[in-house]
């Protein structure tokens, strides 16, 4: 693949990655991934590989397909139940600890909470972004991959318009912000997610997000 390529499949991955993270699972959201899901995810189906990506593409598609008889509004609520147990930190025991960076990196101290706060929202504002801390947590997993998103997004209006240096300082920046965020953290919650998750589709969720991680922070 070309750059445009690679730019374009990371874009469309992160926007993937971002819908389930930050919204729990609707029949309007089930209805989508029946149609598109098998052209959203990228291209890792090779057999052969036995990595996250592959085997978490393999899970979610393989949830997809065995559930797609059954009614929209049942598939919804088994996910939206799994979503929540283990992406809102409900109770101990009930899932895994919520996925927040300072929960995986500061022991959720209040020092340490609030400088991770400040770093994030700084890199937030610096791009006219905020967070609504009504709705989430400015170092939420969902939030961040949203992040990556946006610049992604950037990246290729910069590449449609042939501005290949700018586009080029944009992927530097959004690696960097995988590598000094994420990258930090995304495995322990995902290795210990997965521990509670109930459905193929999310067992594959937490199989697939750290591997792109590692794979985005690799090819910098």
């Amino acid at each position: 693949m070309d750059v445009y390529e690679v730019s374009q499949e990371i874009t469309d991955t992160c926007g993937f990655l971002s819908m389930l993270l930050n919204k729990k699972p609707s029949e309007e959201l089930i209805e989508h991934l029946r149609k598109n899901c098998l052209e959203t995810l990228p291209s890792t189906t090779d057999e052969n590989n036995n990595d996250g990506l592959t085997q978490g593409s393999s899970l979610i598609l393989k949830y997809i397909e065995e559930t797609k008889e059954e009614h929209l509004a049942e598939v919804a609520q088994e996910l939206a139940v799994d979503w929540t147990r283990l992406f809102r930190g409900i109770a101990p025991g009930y899932g895994p600890l919520p996925p927040y960076e300072a929960v995986y990196i500061g022991k959720d101290s209040q020092e340490r909470c609030t400088q991770i706060f400040l770093e994030l929202n700084k890199e937030y504002s610096l791009h006219g972004l905020s967070v609504d801390c009504s709705c989430s947590r400015p170092d939420y997993v969902g939030v961040q991959v949203a992040f990556l998103h946006y610049l992604c997004k950037h990246e290729i209006e910069l590449l449609n318009q042939e501005n290949y240096k700018e586009a080029q300082k944009i992927k530097t920046y959004y690696t960097k912000f995988a590598t000094e965020h994420l990258d930090k953290w995304i495995v322990v919650f995902c290795k210990e997610a997965e521990k509670y998750a109930k459905t193929d589709f999310f067992k594959g969720l937490l199989k697939f997000l750290p591997e792109f991680v590692l794979k985005l922070t690799d090819d910098r």
